[in-house]
């Protein structure tokens, strides 16, 4: 297989979710016999294998646009003009040259996992859900669609998604067929996350992309050729299987919800705090849809072994089974300041709060309005500012006299363009959406 036409042509044009199908006939050419399920995804079986490979179609784009490629070397760009879409047609590229040489497994192509539009994970998600006794099968998933070089990811959606002596012993294995790997905790997720709770081992490996989601995306050929010769030497069915896959969920057995309104209100408004908290923090909540008084709601780190176990009743908050009290208390307790929150947005909040009232000094109170979605005050504020060496220090500062914030050339050094960010690749979605039904 010639890894640099094979990518080209893949990358022609930008793959947004729900324009997959473009992408049909030069799957069939490469796979010949490819089948596509109920969701729509597309798929085939090699062999006899209990090992799923999986790669997703769409890039993260809305649009379909068609790429003009930059080639220097072995890395492939974009003019500048859209992104590559490397994330994850290298995924695409490795699948096809593991299917090429008849490396036995079942091989995935899904549909919808970039959450631009689709929300993240969509066929993936709506496989599982529509026939969940196939995944059963596996003992292993492993996607490529981790960036850069030498990748084997562990933790994924919060979770550790793979033993140690799984992780380990691919390390071994990759390397020896050269491809230089390590372990790595620091991802996010991809659709091998979906099957958590059904497949003993998850990864996710580098597949050779740089810039991914951005207009400066790149994919070095090279890489993907040695990922790619590396992984079909792999002898995959003799990796250990050691992780038990288990749904998180710590409802009780002979709980009973309670059915108070005023007490539900409060306890939900208690939980979108210590959510927002967590969230800050680098923590997942595991268990969202499980959101009730009473129940223990999980949050476990990203990329390291923490758990934290809250339980909320109105708005009294118990954590790891010590009362904490309220949630200032736990605020406290966790070490959040505002130099760990308080971003540039809440810069330009501040500067269009004085535009509007055509007056660059803001009293306590009016600060106090911007703080409150942060979950803070002035008087946090004004021990930030005297305190810490402030990003801001430059451009507020407090008047003891009058009490009052002051803005100093606000107006002609704000660039609002540079601060309006994207949030971070993963979405968390807004917990209203998760639990307004209750």
């Amino acid at each position: 297989m010639d890894f640099r036409e094979t990518f080209l042509r893949l990358t022609e044009y930008t793959i947004p979710f729900g324009h997959e199908k473009y992408l049909e006939p030069i799957l069939k050419e490469y796979v010949p016999g490819i089948e596509q399920d109920e969701v729509g995804n597309y798929f085939i079986r090699i062999g006899e294998s209990r090992t799923l490979f999986t790669t997703h179609l769409d890039t993260f784009s809305e649009k379909f646009v068609k790429i003009n490629h930059q080639i220097e070397g072995d890395v492939v760009g974009t003019d500048g003009k859209t992104i590559l879409g490397g994330d994850n047609k290298n995924g695409c590229t490795i699948l096809f040259y593991l299917i090429e040489q008849g490396v036995p497994g079942t091989y995935y192509f899904f549909l919808g996992e970039e959450p631009i539009l689709s929300g993240g994970r969509y066929g993936s998600k709506e496989i599982l859900k529509r026939n969940p006794e196939f995944f059963l099968q596996f003992d292993r998933a492993v996607a490529f669609d981790r960036k850069q070089v030498g990748s084997v990811v562990t933790r994924q959606s919060a979770r550790r998604c793979c033993s140690e002596e799984f992780a380990d012993s691919l390390v071994v294995e990759m390397t020896k067929n050269g491809m230089d790997s390590y372990k790595d905790p620091n991802a996010y997720y991809t659709d091998t996350a979906t099957f958590l709770d059904v497949i003993p081992e998850i990864t996710n490996l580098s597949a050779g992309g740089w810039g991914e989601h951005t207009l400066n995306e790149t994919s070095n050929m090279f890489i993907i050729e040695q990922v790619a010769t590396a992984a079909a030497k792999v002898d995959w069915e003799s990796l250990p299987t050691v992780r038990i896959p288990k749904k998180i969920s710590t409802i009780k057995l002979g709980f009973e919800k309670i059915n108070d309104k005023k007490l539900f209100k409060l306890s939900k408004k208690t939980f979108k705090n210590v959510h927002w908290l967590f969230e800050n923090l680098g923590y997942k909540c595991l268990n969202i849809e499980e959101f009730h008084i009473g129940v223990d709601m999980v949050f476990s780190h990203w990329h390291k072994e923490s758990e934290i176990i809250i339980n909320i009743i109105g708005d009294d908050i118990i954590a790891n089974d010590s009362k904490i009290g309220k949630f200032r208390d736990l605020k406290n307790a966790v070490g959040v300041s505002l130099d760990r929150i308080l971003d540039e947005k809440f810069l330009v909040k501040v500067y269009h709060m004085c535009v509007n009232k055509n007056n660059f000094e803001l009293d306590n109170n009016e600060m106090d309005e911007i703080l409150s979605e942060y979950y803070s005050d002035s008087n946090e504020l004004i021990d930030f500012l005297s305190s810490y060496d402030s990003p801001f220090d430059e451009y507020i500062q407090y008047d003891e006299e009058s009490m009052s914030f002051k803005l100093k050339e606000l107006d002609s050094s704000i660039d609002e363009s540079d601060w309006d960010r994207d949030t971070d690749e993963e979405e968390f979605g807004d917990i209203d959406d998760d639990i307004e039904n209750e």
